[in-house]
């Protein structure tokens, strides 16, 4: 409901915000993705968005990567094949792009993708609402302290940097443990102990 220079002044502010801008620009951006968050018709459909945000690598998500970990993780109530699951993700990935949550990846028909901004804003949620933990490429590997590892329910480490995962991870509430370690030289170590 708002006129179109307010809409066309609104677009020069996301594209050049200018430094005494960008905190109060961060914030607005945030709060309009939060509440499309929020309006999504269901529940499902909030973590489903949710879980497409942890499970981006670089600026794309595979529709073949993210059927299994959905299968594997049994997000889906009712659902017992693969073939039903591919209909939901499908079903699903559908209605995140119709609210225009998600974007077609122009490059590949396999992928599809989210917005930085986005994306950003998914994780800042996810992290609040499901005890969420997304360690990214350009940020370092540092773990948190034990009693915030206690209330992770999922763990994704995205890092072309780490070398190793810790001694053990104390994590009662853990569902996915996702890595992806870009590590050529096959020097990555996992302790005999961690899985304890």
């Amino acid at each position: 409901n708002k006129c179109f220079f307010e809409w066309e002044d609104a677009l020069r502010q996301l594209r050049r915000p200018s430094p005494r801008n960008q905190k109060r620009m961060q914030e607005v951006i945030y709060s309009a993705i939060k509440l499309s968050y929020k309006h999504l018709e269901s529940p499902e459909l909030q973590s489903f968005f949710l879980f497409c945000a942890q499970n981006q690598v670089g600026s794309s998500i595979r529709y073949e990567d993210l059927l299994k970990k959905c299968f594997g993780l049994r997000l889906f109530h009712g659902i017992s094949t693969l073939e039903e699951a591919r209909n939901r993700t499908y079903t699903l990935v559908r209605s995140l792009k119709d609210s225009g949550l998600l974007l077609d990846d122009p490059d590949t028909s396999r992928c599809f993708c989210m917005h930085d901004l986005t994306h950003d804003a998914a994780l800042l949620i996810a992290y609040e609402t499901q005890n969420v933990l997304v360690m990214r490429q350009e940020d370092p590997v540092e773990w948190p302290n034990e009693d915030d590892m206690k209330m992770c329910t999922a763990i994704s480490v995205f890092s072309k940097d780490i070398r190793e995962l810790p001694d053990k991870l104390e994590c009662p509430e853990l569902r996915c443990l996702h890595v992806f370690a870009n590590d050529k030289e096959g020097s990555f170590k996992i302790s005999d102990t961690f899985f304890k």
